[in-house]
């Protein structure tokens, strides 16, 4: 398999079983004698191949699950920040909207406060005009009455001088 070129499953360590034919006899070479120290280290090379095909394999299949990881953790991230934005938005829409409803209440009391402060004022001023219209009358009354002491009092006055007037005149007589 060249290098670089990735697996299948299946067929991993193909390259590196045993046939299941049986061992046909081989060619001995006589510059590399086929001997048992010869594959062993044959089988050594190809143990330590399939180990470093093994290490490759996961180490691309760690890249991928940490990629994948990446990605996952990004996307709960823009769902979190987008999640977070909806709710800072609604909240923002229910504190506005409490604001409002506040401002309207505030409205509606003040105008009621102001009805009843001009219902007092009214009040008031009907009262104030009673008061000095009763005052009034009652001033003209006093002085009505006043008059009529102070004619009674000269019409007393005169009978008392007419009297004495009448006495020294009968006394004189």
């Amino acid at each position: 398999m060249a290098r670089g070129k990735r697996r299948n499953p299946s067929n991993r360590n193909q390259d590196y079983m045993a046939s299941s034919e049986p061992n046909s006899p081989t060619k001995t070479n006589m510059e590399y004698p086929n001997t048992p120290e010869k594959q062993d280290l044959v089988s050594k090379s190809y143990l330590i191949m399939m180990l470093e095909d093994f290490k490759k394999d996961m180490k691309n299949s760690l890249r991928e699950t940490q990629e994948n990881i990446n990605k996952q953790v990004e996307a709960y991230r823009e769902e979190s920040q987008k999640c977070l934005k909806e709710f800072q938005e609604n909240i923002n829409k229910q504190v506005e909207a409490h604001r409002e409803e506040t401002q309207k209440s505030l409205k509606e009391y003040q105008e009621y406060i102001n009805k009843q402060v001009e219902a007092h004022r009214e009040e008031s001023q009907k009262s104030l005009k009673e008061f000095q219209e009763n005052t009034i009358k009652q001033l003209k009354e006093l002085k009505m009455e006043i008059e009529a002491i102070k004619k009674e009092h000269m019409e007393t006055t005169l009978d008392i001088e007419n009297q004495k007037k009448r006495q020294g005149a009968v006394d004189t007589s």
